[in-house]
């Protein structure tokens, strides 16, 4: 199977307008068009870059987490430490995110994986 060319899947956009946005989210409505030249309005959100960490024991058996009240889906959950990363820190904010949400500073840490955007 041959794939298209990048030119005829490529999206056109027209413009985008802001809806809302703060140091956390930022919301807007962006005016696409298809190849197919089908055109209609987007949302587009963008998040800052964030971290996520798998904090393992010695044995690498049991990870921590925390467990808290998420009010969008009413229930308390368990989920790994993370947050947000100035975009000048490096992987290693996954330590300091850590240790401000838990009290537990890793001794080490592997980069295991980015999304680039």
């Amino acid at each position: 199977m041959t794939r298209p060319s990048p030119e005829r899947t490529k999206w056109t956009i027209h413009g985008e307008r802001v809806v809302d946005e703060n140091r956390h989210i930022r919301l807007s409505v962006a005016s696409v068009e298809l190849p197919t030249r089908v055109r209609f309005d987007q949302y587009v959100i963008r998040f800052p870059r964030c971290i996520m960490t798998a904090v393992l024991d010695e044995a690498g058996e049991n990870i921590l987490l925390i467990y808290r009240h998420r009010f969008i889906i009413d229930r308390w959950d368990w989920q790994v430490p993370g947050g947000y990363v100035d975009p000048r820190e490096d992987p290693a904010a996954a330590v300091r995110e850590a240790e401000e949400e838990t009290g537990w500073r890793p001794r080490s840490v592997k980069f295991l994986h980015s999304s680039s955007r």
